[in-house]
């Protein structure tokens, strides 16, 4: 159900990735941004891509999410990510696994060392998702991520949102079971526990805490950095700063 909607959105039949290279063989990193986000000079700003490239020598790929930036069908960037039907989020992740997926395929045609993800927000979601299905990743980092979409979205509502859609019928326990699919806490992590890695703020309005922690958790609880400030500004503390650095030169420099 919703094949026939997801399909119509044209521009997003084809996958978007922005490249910087070394030209010779070496470690990867793999990008993938949050929600609202897309376009190569913020997604290079919030990575920090140029930092990571050239002091650790890294390759790196920012890869766009579905029906973002370029690959957006109009309206609000991502909107369709999170559209009144719950398919679409299903659609929308699976599509964007089966993209990184076959994205890392060609990383390591083009004589890869090693391969890492970061994702944050949204994008930390689809890595802790990534890590579940991936195999021979060197290590992934999930910035500030949300785990549980029904939750979240339950969490984000206004009482106002709450009773319209139980007016409208809305299932929670049926959109859950959808769900489960693209469920990072359903899926055990392929990655090895040292390649793991967290970074959350503990002044976080849009990704409970509680969330976070479960995640950590079902990661068998790796090596995690708590900053303060709130969802965006996580990115720029010093100590998630720290924590990718040292998470980059510990899993991809050196190889």
């Amino acid at each position: 159900p919703g094949r026939e909607r997801w399909l119509g959105y044209t521009q997003n039949r084809t996958a978007h990735a922005v490249i910087l290279r070394h030209g010779r063989p070496g470690p990867w990193l793999v990008c993938v941004h949050g929600f609202g986000m897309g376009a190569p000079k913020q997604d290079f700003q919030a990575f920090r891509a140029a930092h990571l490239h050239h002091t650790f020598g890294v390759n790196v790929a920012l890869f766009t999410l579905p029906v973002h930036g370029p690959r957006s069908p109009g309206g609000f960037n991502g909107e369709k990510f999170f559209s009144v039907s719950p398919l679409d989020f299903l659609h929308a992740e699976t599509n964007a696994i089966w993209d990184l997926r076959r994205l890392i395929a060609w990383i390591r045609s083009q004589d890869a060392t090693a391969v890492g993800v970061f994702g944050i927000s949204l994008g930390g979601y689809t890595s802790a998702v990534l890590a579940g299905v991936e195999e021979d990743l060197a290590c992934v980092i999930a910035g500030v991520p949300p785990t549980d979409m029904i939750a979240h979205r339950e969490y984000l509502a206004s009482p106002q949102e709450r009773r319209v859609a139980s007016i409208a019928g809305v299932d929670l326990a049926l959109d859950r079971a959808l769900f489960r699919v693209v469920a990072p806490l359903d899926l055990p992590p392929r990655v090895p526990l040292e390649g793991r890695f967290m970074f959350a703020a503990t002044g976080d309005q849009f990704v409970p805490v509680e969330q976070v922690h479960a995640l950590w958790r079902h990661w068998q609880r790796p090596r995690i950095s708590w900053s303060t400030g709130g969802h965006v500004s996580a990115l720029m503390q010093a100590q998630s700063r720290r924590l990718v650095d040292e998470a980059v030169a510990a899993s991809l420099a050196g190889r």
